[in-house]
């Protein structure tokens, strides 16, 4: 199976780097992991950004319960990334 190609910023689209822009600017300040692959296209890491953006930093909930709900998630679904 062929693997989705990485990019270099000055490759990006108009809609990409807006997108690169406001998450590089946002609480997380860098891109890795799904949202490098995300960011292949705009439209879905728009939204991508937009979810995971308020379930982390801008939900009702306190931080550390917050955290403790994203870990308890990714060790239901096994996912590595969220462990790192």
């Amino acid at each position: 199976m062929m693997r989705i190609e990485d990019w270099e910023k000055e490759n990006l689209s108009e809609e990409q780097l807006i997108i690169y822009k406001e998450i590089i600017n946002g609480p997380r300040g860098n891109i890795v992991g799904p949202l490098r692959i995300w960011l292949n296209n705009a439209k879905l890491a728009s939204c991508a950004q937009a979810l995971g953006k308020y379930a982390r930093y801008d939900s009702n909930l306190p931080a550390a319960l917050s955290e403790l709900a994203i870990i308890t998630t990714g060790r239901c679904w096994s996912t590595g990334f969220e462990w790192e």
